[in-house]
């Protein structure tokens, strides 16, 4: 069994869900601020989480095309992005 360090180990667990959300094909409107959170994630000294949130957050929620794969004016996102401590 390999001991990681708590560092090492939140790491690796922040990956696998940003992996799993990618495979399993939850909705890009689901998962879009998680996407957020772990592209500005700054805890990751190597920078890998940063790295894959923002790779998601291109692929799958379309931010950089001209036709995005989530409306960003959408009333219930916009009351999401409000009450989200």
């Amino acid at each position: 069994m390999h001991i990681f360090a708590a560092g090492e180990q939140l790491t690796a667990q922040r990956l696998a869900l940003l992996n799993f959300t990618a495979a399993a094909g939850v909705a890009p409107g689901e998962v879009l601020l998680h996407y957020i959170v772990a592209a500005v994630d700054s805890a990751d000294a190597a920078g890998r989480v940063a790295t894959r949130g923002e790779s998601l957050l291109r692929k799958r929620c379309g931010v950089d095309s001209s036709k995005p794969a989530v409306d960003l004016e959408s009333a219930a996102l916009v009351r999401l992005r409000i009450t989200t401590p």
